[in-house]
């Protein structure tokens, strides 16, 4: 198989469709190219010609854990993008997305509707991981050849050669159409943001007008990948990402607690630090981490004087060996003391022991709501009750049943009688 055609096959079949357009055409097809929907010209091609393209926003995260794994440069993936190696490696990162939607399934039982959209030169901007799926099908089933027949030449439009803001601009608006296409992980969607602010040094507002997503959002998902990187170095798990995919609430929720804190970076820190701790052992609290974490920030004085009463020798240390340092600190006059605890946090060795300090908080504060919430049961009960009557009262006309509602008043006054002389006690 294989995984595209090299730039002179490439160029020359395309100029051979162009040049026997009538002939070649197989429809037309709605492209947003410089913000305007243009329709351009459908072909069909050999589904071994197009290449994957690597600079995708869907594989970000699987490629930085690939450099990670095989301990590569950060440019592995744009050194040579002809590199037929690279294909490969985008190939088998693909593959581990098609099941997202089950597409193997899809396209084993239905035809190729929307073409893939490829640039000038035969890369694929919209529909990698369909091409990846046929491709599967047809070279990798058995009797893929005779069974799936159909993906040996699949559809596809040649764009006429475009900035890579336009190629960014159909990738946005295209991949996030409602179909067999699945959305963006959260976390590919920050890490596609950062790589475009970071290539053609936008700010969050320029990039806003450009894609269509609001600047809050861009903004949010950058703080959130920021916090996310945080915390997989914390677990010694850098560029990891896959660990992480299902937790974007719990680093909302961070995110929204340090915007609770305001400008004190070190109770931010603190709350940082502690959500992490608790992170890392969701499996052993009850609740998610996105009700879980809010908790951690209403109570975080609370949490850390009884981290600094249970660790206080151990904070001694800490202060003791950090007291050169403090010598030449700005804020000597007014220390601040949660930075010391911070430095305690960083000793592995006790953050078992702070995970329990924050689980019993936690429990504590949970079984305080519960009972306060089971104390205002009997006013809800009778509020519901009052507004139920009212209701009643107010819809009754003359043609209304009135089998049984004496007797039901009569059951109500009773009980009234009781809550009387059980509220006036």
């Amino acid at each position: 198989m294989r995984l595209g055609y090299s730039l002179p096959e490439i160029e020359e079949s395309f100029r051979d469709y162009f040049k026997n357009k009538d002939r070649e055409k197989k429809g037309s097809f709605h492209v947003p190219i410089g913000g305007i929907m243009k329709l351009e010209d459908v072909f069909e091609v050999p589904i071994e010609l197009p290449r994957y393209r690597l600079d995708n926003t869907r594989t970000l995260s699987y490629q930085q854990k690939y450099l990670s794994d095989n301990q590569l440069g950060s440019d592995y993936f744009n050194d040579d993008i002809w590199l037929d190696k690279l294909q490969a490696v985008q190939h088998e990162i693909l593959k581990q997305l098609i099941d997202r939607k089950n597409l193997k399934d899809y396209f084993a039982s239905n035809v190729q509707t929307d073409p893939l959209i490829l640039t000038h030169d035969g890369f694929v901007i919209s529909g990698n991981r369909r091409l990846c799926t046929m491709r599967e099908l047809y070279f990798n089933s058995p009797k893929g050849h005779e069974k799936y027949r159909n993906f040996e030449r699949v559809r596809v439009v040649i764009l006429p050669k475009c900035t890579e803001e336009e190629i960014e601009y159909i990738e946005d608006f295209l991949e996030q159409q409602q179909d067999i296409k699945d959305e963006f992980t959260w976390i590919n969607k920050a890490l596609g943001f950062k790589r475009r602010l970071d290539k053609h040094g936008y700010n969050s507002a320029v990039l806003a007008e450009k894609s269509g997503f609001k600047k809050s959002d861009i903004d949010s998902y950058l703080q959130q990948l920021n916090i996310a990187q945080s915390f997989l170095e914390d677990i010694g798990k850098p560029d990891n990402y896959d660990l992480i995919e299902k937790d974007n609430f719990a680093f909302i929720e961070i995110e929204k607690g340090r915007k609770a804190l305001k400008n004190n970076s070190s109770k931010k820190d603190l709350f940082q630090k502690l959500s992490f701790v608790v992170l890392k052992n969701q499996d052993k609290i009850t609740g998610r981490m996105y009700s879980n974490i809010p908790l951690i920030q209403q109570n975080l004085l609370e949490i850390e004087e009884e981290i600094k009463l249970e660790f206080a020798d151990r904070l001694a240390e800490v202060k003791a060996n950090n007291v050169d340092f403090n010598l030449f600190d700005d804020n000597t006059l007014f220390p601040d003391n949660t930075i010391d605890t911070l430095r305690l946090l960083e000793i592995p060795d006790i953050q078992d022991e702070v995970f329990e300090i924050i689980k019993d908080k936690l429990s504590e504060v949970k079984n305080l709501k519960e009972e306060t919430n089971r104390k205002k049961q009997v006013l809800k009960k009778v509020k519901e009750a009052a507004t139920a009557l009212t209701e009643a009262n107010n819809i009754r006309t003359s043609e209304s049943d009135k089998a049984g509602i004496l007797t039901q008043i009569a059951n109500i006054e009773k009980v009234l009688v009781q809550l009387k002389e059980w509220a006036s006690k």
